[in-house]
């Protein structure tokens, strides 16, 4: 299952979903880890911008933040913006799961 919250590389294949992958790619990964797929799990994408609704994803990571520690949900960040910009956020905000930086999957 594939969840997607939208504000604003792996191949993921998803059987009986569509004869498609989908491709998640990134320029930088922060709290990168390996994902075995396919696995029976949820698969949970924030796509999001560090300038705009930042209070809103703030809840969002609050949220996501205690998903993660579930064993059969995955956790993902996606962002369009730079590196820097993106790094900076993570570590402010003590993000945990994965999330990726100048992503043209966003």
């Amino acid at each position: 299952m594939l969840a997607i919250l939208a504000f604003g590389a792996a191949a993921l294949c998803y059987p009986g979903v569509s004869d498609q992958s989908v491709e998640i790619s990134a320029r930088r990964w922060f709290n990168p880890h390996t994902i075995r797929v396919p696995e029976e799990r949820t698969y949970v994408l924030l796509f999001f911008s560090t300038i705009q609704g930042k209070d809103e994803t703030k809840r969002y990571l609050a949220r996501l933040g205690k998903l993660r520690h579930q064993r059969d949900i995955v956790v993902m960040g996606l962002s369009a913006e730079s590196t820097k910009r993106v790094g900076t956020f993570v570590k402010k905000h003590e993000i945990q799961f994965p999330v990726g930086a100048e992503s043209k999957t966003y």
